[in-house]
């Protein structure tokens, strides 16, 4: 019952954040990410199994910065690098926090 704008939103605010909880520890087997990736495009432009509906906008477009004209929805493999590289850093820069 939500229109793009509410999809946008849902998936931009709840299906990428609930996986980043596992994220910040864990490397995740890109096919995992793509999977989570094809969950978001499912339920954005309202797809399921039986029936198929056309993308409106292109996937590169909806994950480009919303100050770059995007919707600014992030792309899990790119979450996952970016928090394992925070960790990384954290790690390094800061031996006390082990």
């Amino acid at each position: 019952m939500l229109n793009k704008a509410g999809r946008a939103c849902l998936v931009k605010f709840v299906t990428t954040t609930i996986s980043v909880y596992i994220m910040q520890l864990h490397h995740i087997p890109t096919n995992v990410c793509n999977m989570l990736d094809k969950i978001a495009r499912s339920f954005l432009w309202g797809n399921d199994d039986v029936s198929r509906t056309w993308n409106h906008v292109n996937w590169h477009i909806v994950t480009t910065l919303i100050r770059y004209r995007g919707l600014g929805i992030r792309e899990a493999r790119i979450i996952n690098d970016s928090l394992l590289g925070k960790l990384l850093w954290s790690v390094v820069h800061h031996k006390e926090k082990l």
